[in-house]
C-alpha cells in the first residue's frame, strides 16, 4: 500500500459521513481528526483515513440511541 492509500479527500470524507464538504474542513482546521494541507491552499485538505473513521466512528457512537 503507498501513502496516498490512507489519504483521502474532504469530498470523499463528505460522502461517507452526510455532512457537507465545508463542514468536515471546519473540522479538520479545528484539529478533530489529522489532516495536512501538504501543498498549502493549492492542494487543500488531505485526511489521514484511519484518523477520520475512528472520529466518524465515536462520533455516531456518542449520539447513538443506546442504553
Amino acid at each position: 500500500m503507498s501513502t496516498g492509500d490512507f489519504n483521502i479527500r474532504p469530498e470523499d470524507a463528505a460522502a461517507m459521513t452526510g455532512y457537507s464538504v465545508f463542514m468536515i474542513r471546519r473540522f479538520a482546521h479545528r484539529g478533530e481528526f489529522q489532516a495536512c494541507m501538504p501543498r498549502g491552499k493549492r492542494g487543500g485538505w488531505q485526511i489521514l483515513k484511519p484518523s477520520f473513521e475512528a472520529w466518524w466512528q465515536a462520533k455516531r457512537a456518542s449520539s447513538s440511541n443506546r442504553k
